[in-house]
Formats: structure tokens, sequence, C-alpha cells
């Protein structure tokens, strides 16, 4: 181990340089695959729901008849399943303060839970009702309010996180403020900077329900109907919409559609890029390689002569790339740790199961390629010549 730490420093330069090149290949996966993997997660939330017959649709009346899925179903008698995020409104015991409380399912907060600029996710077991806030109204991490319903029962809501701005925030948010994509994007909010001046807050069903909030359906909500393939036609829906006041946010069928052309168009982007990666991959573990091996053919030579084996000097050439894929995933942790903090907190960029695979994949061909490459090199080589060669120089 001596030996291989001191041929490293002896190439030190080459060897940062080397470095740097895999830290960028092993960032640039996990950007790539952080974008599509952002996409992905919010379809599936909604996937098996848009899959089957049914309709979207949105309260727009100020009063509102289908506050849950029971009354849902009483005007869609013949659904079969009924989804979306309900609301509260929380405001102040004086008005001054307004704002809206999301519930999101528990299973929605794991897996498409909103990125935070600091703090955490709701607890159950806290004494408050725990809550993510949005930035700009005031609000900080560890504030507790007495907020009031519209039957003024009293809560008491405890600040938990900041929720960032730039994301797509489920099931809808503030009205007016929404884009039609004609996919999963439709029931979705876009939080920005500028995207509204009411405050809102989102926090888990189970702590909905152990707190005896009364949430509901509202006008803020986007709600997903199954029902079978050709009950209702597209006269009928109007007329309901009419009747019972709603909107048609879109049928399922072509949400499904939008939503697959949309996750996939990710996909058929990335995949050049992918086999640029690839080939840069096999390029650098290659070229690197010969390199390292041309700059330390005069030591192996001599660890020959002392009794070695070129085997031997293979070994030694795999221990130097772990040293390099060593300091290539120091600097990519410390880049992202960086930029989590800072430059980082408001994109989709995180490390995920997959993003791991990939590289791991990576790390191991350099290590194939690390201990193949060498044995073509100095195969037909004798030491006399090698060591005639050097002493040339």
């Amino acid at each position: 181990m001596k030996i291989c730490l001191k041929l490293f420093k002896h190439n030190i330069i080459v060897n940062i340089l080397i470095s740097l090149q895999v830290a960028i290949v092993f960032a640039l996966i996990i950007i790539f695959t952080s974008a599509v993997t952002e996409r992905s997660e919010y379809f599936s939330v909604c996937k098996d729901e848009l899959s089957c017959s049914g309709v979207v649709i949105e309260p727009s009346s100020a009063d509102i008849i289908m506050r849950n899925e029971d009354e849902v179903l009483d005007v869609f008698t013949e659904a079969t399943n009924v989804t979306g995020i309900k609301s509260i409104g929380l405001n102040t015991e004086d008005y001054e303060f307004q704002s809206i409380a999301k519930i999101y399912p528990d299973d929605i907060m794991d897996i498409i839970p909103p990125r935070l600029e600091k703090g955490n996710y709701p607890k159950y077991n806290s004494d408050f009702i725990e809550c993510l806030a949005v930035d700009g109204f005031g609000l900080n991490v560890g504030d507790v309010l007495e907020l009031y319903d519209d039957n003024q029962e009293k809560y008491k809501v405890k600040v938990c996180g900041i929720i960032s701005f730039n994301q797509y925030i489920y099931g809808k948010g503030v009205p007016g403020l929404y884009e039609n994509h004609g996919d999963y994007r439709d029931l979705c909010y876009l939080f920005t900077k500028s995207s509204g001046d009411k405050p809102f807050f989102i926090t888990t069903q189970s702590i909905a329900e152990k707190s005896k909030i009364n949430s509901a359906f509202r006008y803020d909500s986007s709600i997903i109907v199954n029902f079978p393939e050709n009950m209702y036609d597209s006269d009928t829906l109007e007329q309901m919409a009419y009747d019972y006041g709603f909107e048609i946010i879109g049928n399922n069928d072509s949400l499904y559609k939008g939503s697959t052309e949309y996750v996939n168009e990710q996909l058929y982007t990335l995949m050049p890029l992918s086999v640029i990666i690839l080939i840069l991959t096999i390029f650098t573990a290659i070229t690197s390689s010969m390199i390292i091996i041309m700059k330390n053919q005069k030591n192996f030579a001599i660890f020959c002569l002392c009794g070695a084996t070129w085997r031997y000097c293979s070994f030694v050439n795999i221990v130097n790339f772990i040293f390099i894929l060593i300091i290539s995933i120091a600097v990519d942790v410390l880049v992202f740790l960086v930029g989590k903090l800072t430059f980082l907190n408001t994109t989709v960029v995180n490390l995920s199961g997959i993003s791991l695979i990939i590289c791991a994949v990576i790390v191991a061909l350099f290590l194939i390629l690390s201990a193949v490459v060498p044995n073509f090199i100095v195969k037909n080589k004798q030491l006399k010549e090698v060591l005639k060669a050097e002493f040339r120089q």
C-alpha cells in the first residue's frame, strides 16, 4: 500500500485531473437521473387513477356541494373511485392573516415531498399541528400560530419547514395561478416567488386526522373521478358541471397520454447525452489507464526486477484508480452538500437509488478497465526493452 501511495503522489497532477473528469461524469449522471426521476415520481402518484376511465374536476362554486368523497359519489352515481387533495381555510381571529392548509396523504408526502429551503417535514407525534409553510410571509421555522377555520375551531399550528420556490405543488394551490399542459401538471400548482400573495401550509393526512381538522375538497382542489368507460358522455358532463358547480380540467385518457409523453420526452432528450457519457466514461478509463501505465513503466519494470509480476503492477494500477474514485466521490459530495445549501436548493437535483446504481456501474467499469488495459499495454514488452527505452529518455 505504501508503494501505491508513493506512485499516486508521484503522479499527483495527472491523478487529480483524472479525478475531476470522473467527478464530472458522476455529476452529470446525478443531474440527468434527477430530471427523469422528478417527472416520473409526480406522475406515479396519480398514474393508476389516470390510467382508468374518468375525468378530473375542480370545484368552482362558492357554495361547494362536493366536499368529500361521499358527496362526489352522490353527484357521480356511477363512479368507482374518487381521489384528490383536500384543504381547509385557516385565519387569525381578526382575519388579518388568511391562509389555506393543504392535506397531503402520507404516501404522497413520502413520494413527492415539497423541497424545503430550511427546516424539517411534519412529525406526527408533535404537541402541535406541524406544517410546512411557504416563504415570503414573515413565517419562520419554529413559529407557532393560533388559527381558526370557518367554523371558528381553533388550531395551534407550528411551522416545521419552509417550502422553497420554483417547484410543483401537487393537488393545486392558490386559485387562479395554474397553467394547462394536458398532463399530470394540470393537477399541480407551480409555486414561484411571484405566484401569489396568499400563504398556504401543507401537513399530512395522519396529522390532520389526529388533530380533527375538518378538511374538504375546495375550489383549490383537483379531484380525479373514475367511472366505467362511456358511462358519461361529454354533453352530460358539461351539464353536470353547470348544475353542480365544477370545472372539467380534462379527461383521464388524454391526461394519461400527455403525462406519458411528457415523462418519455425527458428520456428521449437524455438518451443521446447518456450515450455520450458512456463513451466519455470508457474513453476516460482507457486513456487514463494508458497515461498512468506509461508514466509508471519504469517503476513497474524495476518492481519486476525485484521479483514482482506484471499482475502485481496491474494491482497497483487498480489501487491507483481506487484513490482516484475516492477523490472524485469526495469532490461530488462536497459540491452537492454546498450546493444544497446554496445554488442547488431550488432545483430538482437529488441523489436517488437509480443514480447510485448507475454510478456503481461506472465505478465497476473503471476498475475492470484499469485491470484489463495494463495487460494489453505491457503483455508483449520485455523488461529489458522497457528499461532501455526509459533510460534513453
